[in-house]
């Protein structure tokens, strides 16, 4: 399977907002480097991951949620995982 990729580093974005709605960290806050287009080819059954961490500033209900730009119209992402931080 052929797969595309932006960035030099492929570029991907967590999104972590409150259970209730607002966003509280996003990786890619500060924007994205340069959009040079990288082409994988992956075998069947390979795959890649990527992970960055946040910090919370408070206990309570939250929700995250991957994001992989690409060059298709909208980016692929993951499904809104919900958890409790606790202190």
């Amino acid at each position: 399977m052929e797969a595309h990729f932006l960035g030099r580093q492929i570029v991907f974005d967590i999104v972590v907002e409150h259970a209730h709605g607002g966003v509280v960290w996003r990786r890619l806050s500060h924007g994205v480097g340069p959009s040079i287009l990288q082409v994988r080819t992956l075998e069947p059954g390979e795959s890649l991951e990527w992970h960055d961490a946040w910090v919370p500033g408070a206990a309570g209900q939250y929700r995250a949620q991957g994001i992989l730009p690409s060059d298709a119209a909208e980016p692929l992402r993951t499904a809104w995982v919900a958890f409790e931080v606790r202190f």
